[in-house]
């Protein structure tokens, strides 16, 4: 969710995925009319249930700074070069009924990375170059490229480490990127990196204690840092979280066609709602009823998941 000034408005769009979020779960009935009134009182301008991500990104970049704030986990729509990009902070969601606050939280997952086919001819030493590609060592070089090159554990850095701080303030000092920017963003062909095309594996500290000069930190960095270990406080995290689901032919047509058709229709209508195209109290039971179709998804993504079970 984003929010900005225009012609005294404050303007409010969409975001990736969270139109359907808001009003599918989270928001229900009287959330929306609590938006539907904003917008009714002229505190949210009605451009913004037009506003697509391109024009989202543009507004973000424009020199005059606009935006007011986001429902996002960074600015990182903002370009780099964008000076408006280190005024921003961050802040907690309000604290729920439970007494504490609480973000999204994505647990990260394995998934299918590396497959050996039915007809290769050295399967166990395919099986091999898998495991091998997941070690620390390979995994680092996956993303950052050659080791002495392009990268290098703390104790063997070739520059002066007193100057620098870890990327996440918290974690110990891991590695040094020398030109992680210049590595990441390059477009030369490199017999150096996979860029992470492959299996690997990999810590939480090895990136957030890559190692950076006091003298290049920004105020972006400062509040991704905070934030990322702010968010963390409450300790909300799930016992268990799902695995990677992986469907089948079948299943994936039928979830993807569900999803894009439902997203679709949760947009069109979350905007007639707020919009008063259609009356909210009116036609609420007719909008809960199209949703029942995720259902299905439902049923799918928990057969999958059954499956996916099996192999742990």
């Amino acid at each position: 969710m984003v929010q900005h000034f225009h012609n005294g408005s404050c303007l409010w769009g969409a975001y990736g995925d969270f139109w359907i979020e808001t009003s599918f779960h989270h928001c229900g009935k009287e959330g929306l009319k609590y938006i539907r009134d904003m917008i009714k009182d002229g505190l949210i301008a009605t451009e913004s249930l037009t506003m697509d991500r391109n024009q989202l990104d543009t507004l973000a970049n424009v020199t005059e700074t606009s935006l007011f704030s986001i429902v996002y986990y960074s600015m990182a729509m903002i370009n780099m070069d964008n000076p408006a990009r280190d005024e921003y902070i961050y802040i907690l969601p309000l604290i729920g009924p439970n007494g504490y606050s609480s973000a999204t939280f994505e647990q990260s997952v394995a998934k299918p990375a590396f497959i050996v086919s039915a007809n290769c001819k050295e399967p166990e030493a395919a099986f091999r170059l898998g495991d091998l590609m997941t070690t620390e060592y390979f995994s680092v070089m996956q993303r950052y490229g050659e080791d002495g090159i392009n990268w290098d554990y703390v104790q063997n850095s070739k520059v002066d480490m007193s100057n620098h701080v870890p990327y996440v303030d918290g974690f110990d000092l891991y590695f040094i990127a020398y030109d992680d920017d210049g590595f990441w963003g390059g477009t030369g062909v490199t017999n150096s990196c996979w860029r992470q095309m492959g299996p690997y594996v990999r810590q939480y500290a090895i990136a957030n204690g890559k190692a950076i000069n006091k003298d290049t930190v920004t105020g972006y960095m400062t509040a991704l840092g905070q934030a990322c270990m702010a968010y963390q406080k409450s300790n909300t995290r799930p016992v268990e979280v799902i695995p990677k689901l992986v469907y089948d032919t079948a299943e994936s047509e039928q979830i993807s066609e569900i999803l894009v058709t439902l997203t679709n229709y949760v947009e069109e209508m979350t905007s007639n709602f707020l919009a008063e195209n259609v009356d909210i109290d009116a036609g609420w039971d007719s909008f809960q009823s199209e949703l029942k179709v995720i259902e299905r998804a439902v049923a799918s993504n928990h057969a999958a998941c059954f499956n996916g079970m099996q192999f742990l």
